[in-house]
């Protein structure tokens, strides 16, 4: 619990350093601490404790300290508490869980490295597994973390943001980061618990990366959506949008090409279309197109060959996909050299 002081008394503070050095919360203060010497976390100074009847319990500076600044005391109040916490936590065998968003994407056979995203989910990891000892403000190389979290190959920093955030410099290290904001004494209070969280607005992470969890679905479950060159088992043929899922049962689709539809030149789709179908035609697929019918012609407007399927039985334009219902549909070679 936040304290608060009427401006001619000072601050009050929930927390002090004892003779051993350790970091005690008013809480836990009785009449049979006093004669015991307390300093403040931020400046070093003299504290007494105050826990009579009618104020709130606290500690305060014995004489006015005019370089003290509340800031300070709640960063060095922070990171001792949160170095506390851990050390504890490994003297106990109790975990201490870093709780982390994790994405799960399919393991579709079909998707070729492009997962599509099934959704989230809670991941709870125990640091002391991999972080078998705590330090406070030591080096590292040319870096000074407030908490270091060390394990046998690797080490994770915590740093305490009161009134300065993670800089560029250590963002850009690419040592693991978990950047904790603490604005009052609350903020240090949820420090006494062995769990941090990504989804606590007051903690950000730098340069942790969670693999996501790969979720094993058959192919024609697979939702994510490709544009594609379509060949079906009727011999039907498709430019569309279409889920992989779809796209993987046999007894609808022959064979499949994925476009690029940012590469499609304006105007050409047509032609394009038209050089998919002979390709497929080509590679031996049941392909019935108008496009390669002998009563296929091309329109010519304005001396211009237009790519359009052009009945000379119907003597009309017709969706080039009729052929698969077209008794007079007759593939020739010969309409491809006209293409």
């Amino acid at each position: 619990m936040s304290l608060e002081a009427d401006q001619d008394e000072g601050v009050l503070h929930a927390y002090a350093l004892d003779e051993g050095n350790l970091l005690r919360h008013i809480s836990g203060i009785t009449e049979s601490d006093r004669g015991r010497g307390f300093k403040c976390p931020g400046c070093g100074e003299d504290f007494i404790f105050r826990i009579g009847k009618i104020r709130a319990h606290h500690f305060a500076h014995r004489n006015s300290v005019g370089n003290c600044s509340f800031e300070s005391y709640l960063h060095s109040a922070a990171k001792l508490t949160l170095a506390a916490t851990y050390r504890e936590c490994l003297q106990t065998k109790t975990p201490f869980i870093l709780e982390f968003p994790r994405s799960i994407v399919c393991d579709c056979p079909n998707a070729n490295g492009d997962r599509c995203h099934l959704g989230e989910e809670t991941v709870e990891y125990d640091l002391t597994q991999t972080y078998t000892d705590v330090d406070i403000e030591c080096s590292l190389g040319s870096l000074r973390p407030d908490v270091l979290l060390k394990g046998k190959s690797r080490q994770l920093l915590v740093e305490i943001n009161v009134t300065h955030f993670v800089d560029d410099v250590k963002a850009a290290s690419k040592e693991q980061i978990i950047e904790i904001d603490v604005s009052s004494e609350d903020d240090i209070d949820s420090l006494r618990k062995p769990r941090l969280s990504r989804y606590q607005s007051n903690v950000r992470v730098f340069n942790i990366k969670i693999e996501p969890y790969k979720r094993r679905i058959r192919a024609h479950e697979c939702r994510k959506q490709v544009f594609a060159f379509i060949v079906y088992t009727n011999g039907k043929c498709a430019m569309a949008n279409v889920s992989y899922g779809r796209l993987s049962i046999p007894r609808m689709v022959q064979d499949f090409k994925t476009l690029d539809p940012h590469k499609l030149i304006p105007g050409r789709s047509g032609r394009e279309f038209i050089e998919l179908v002979l390709e497929a035609r080509n590679k031996g697929l049941k392909v019935l197109n108008c496009h390669l019918c002998r009563y296929h012609a091309l329109e010519v407007r304005f001396g211009v060959r237009i790519p359009k399927a052009f009945c000379k039985l119907r003597r009309e334009q017709v969706n080039s996909n009729f052929a698969t219902e077209c008794e007079a549909y007759r593939d020739d070679p010969k309409a491809y050299s006209r293409m």
